[in-house]
């Protein structure tokens, strides 16, 4: 069975932290989930927040292999994971998101996207 809750968000740097918050509250309790997850959607928010500066929506599905986080905004341009160096202080979030992530990408849609996460759940372990 799949768990499936929806959020928007406003273009605003608080909402990154909104986000993080209302996706961990739809988790499951596994131990170091909650952080993968969060680190991984404050990444994408900010993304949107940053290029897209448009609404946002969140979706985190939860079946009992994965946790699936989208976030849509109403850029249609494709973000582009870039290789900076490990200390610079921006240009790095889809490295993060891929470095987090079991899977990521990314879907144009006319006139927005969605850039999205997977993180598999231990056998047993899903809701």
């Amino acid at each position: 069975m799949v768990q499936q809750q929806r959020r928007r968000f406003d273009p605003e740097a608080r909402s990154a932290r909104e986000a993080r918050s209302f996706v961990a509250d739809a988790l499951p309790d596994l131990d170091g989930l909650d952080t993968r997850v969060a680190l991984a959607v404050s990444e994408v928010a900010s993304n949107a927040i940053l290029h897209a500066r448009t609404p946002f929506t969140v979706r985190v599905l939860v079946d009992p292999d994965r946790v699936r986080v989208e976030v849509t905004d109403q850029d249609p341009h494709m973000p582009v994971r870039q290789d900076y160096a490990a200390d610079s202080v921006t240009g790095r979030g889809l490295a993060i998101v891929e470095e987090l992530s079991d899977r990521w990408g990314a879907d144009g849609h006319e006139g927005d996207k969605t850039v999205w996460f997977e993180i598999d759940l231990p056998p047993g372990d899903g809701t």
